[in-house]
């Protein structure tokens, strides 16, 4: 594969990251959010091209490092999805960024220089403590009335819930 050329498949991700993907993309589904990866897998060739763009190469800095997770397949970046098929970097972030920590995700979009578009896998993610939380975050916001499986995505009407706690920040 050409350096100038995205991989967007989840196969060369490693299997613990990439079920969480596979979760993460169920759960924005659910939430009525369109997305769509635009990276997962980068050849250190390729991250050695991105690299340059802005440096030694025109154009725009893309990426701070030389040794980035993707290389590992340990990263994914996504865009969001128009209504008519089109790629765009508008849209809500906070919401999308959520729903990947809640699968145990670290979202670039909490960094101190913010990347939106990048998810990440955490090895200090534990599912009981962030599943806990989030239970917590849905039994106060009236989604739930019960504990629930935490092993599977929220359902639409969990989502709306969270959802509209974003909208009011």
């Amino acid at each position: 594969m050409a350096a100038t050329t995205a991989y967007r498949g989840l196969d060369k991700l490693k299997p613990e990251m990439r079920v969480r993907v596979e979760l993460f993309l169920k759960a924005v589904a659910n939430a009525g959010l369109k997305i769509l990866i635009t990276e997962t897998w980068r050849s250190q060739e390729r991250q050695e091209y991105l690299y340059a763009s802005g440096r030694t190469r025109p154009g725009n800095v893309v990426t701070w490092t030389m040794y980035s997770k993707h290389l590992i397949g340990e990263a994914v970046d996504i865009a969001f999805l128009t209504d008519d098929g089109k790629v765009t970097y508008s849209g809500n972030w906070e919401a999308v960024g959520r729903l990947g920590e809640l699968q145990g995700l670290v979202w670039g979009g909490r960094w101190p220089t913010p990347d939106r578009p990048h998810f990440e896998f955490n090895h200090q993610w534990q599912a009981q403590h962030w599943g806990a939380q989030a239970e917590q975050e849905l039994l106060s916001a009236g989604a739930i009335t019960q504990k629930k499986n935490l092993d599977q995505p929220p359902s639409r009407a969990e989502l709306y819930v969270i959802l509209s706690h974003f909208h009011k920040l």
